[in-house]
């Protein structure tokens, strides 16, 4: 693959990828699991662990991450 190619897969990639501010409306029963720092003590890798066992089961998953976000925020 040339670089042109590779830069064009990657712009593509990107361009696709790019987030879309939408309203998401959840079934009756539908559970939020939040992951900030508020709702965890030390233990705050347990939330991705119990998400990584959902998407084992095949259950649906929702990941949202607030626009603007800067790691540690």
């Amino acid at each position: 693959m040339t670089r042109y190619s590779a830069m064009l897969v990657l712009g593509i990639c990107v361009s696709l990828s790019s987030g879309v501010l939408r309203a998401e409306v959840f079934d009756v029963g539908s559970v939020v699991l939040p992951a900030d720092n508020t709702w965890q003590d030390t233990g705050g890798l347990e939330i991705y662990g119990l998400a990584y066992q959902l998407l084992l089961n095949d259950v649906p998953l929702q990941w949202i991450i607030e626009p603007g976000k800067s790691k540690g925020d």
